[in-house]
């Protein structure tokens, strides 16, 4: 026999409950799904200022006179990273500056079906 106070969820109150999940969840999937986005694609543009500052910091070594324009194409990460460098212009007129120059450094890659860049540039000697 079932007695006069018995515990539990109506059917309605489960059917709130549904109903309630029914309209957040698909808002909460969303947002997780952007968040994932937006991390990814900051992980990508911080590979790329570092793989550019890995280049900037190497041309450092190269002596002026044998300085040429060129580019390279690294995998890091599962991602293919290109980096393209030119000699923009001499820097200052006097004495201590005549061999310096200035550097630009850009690295690109594709995530999706987007194509991304970053742009490193320093002053060598």
């Amino acid at each position: 026999m079932l007695s006069k106070e018995q515990t539990g969820y109506t059917i309605l109150e489960v059917l709130i409950a549904v109903i309630i999940l029914a309209i957040v969840l698909p808002g909460l999937a969303t947002m997780v799904i952007s968040s994932r986005t937006a991390q990814t694609a900051t992980l990508r543009s911080e590979q790329a200022a570092a793989f550019g500052q890995l280049i900037t910091d190497s041309l450092q070594l190269v002596p002026s006179v044998a300085y040429q324009d060129s580019a390279v194409t690294s995998n890091i990460g599962g991602v293919n990273y290109t980096a393209r460098w030119r000699r923009v212009a001499s820097v200052g007129s006097n004495a201590t500056f005549t061999s310096a120059w200035t550097l630009s450094d850009t690295v690109s890659w594709n995530q999706g079906n987007i194509r991304h860049s970053v742009v490193v540039q320093g002053v060598l000697r």
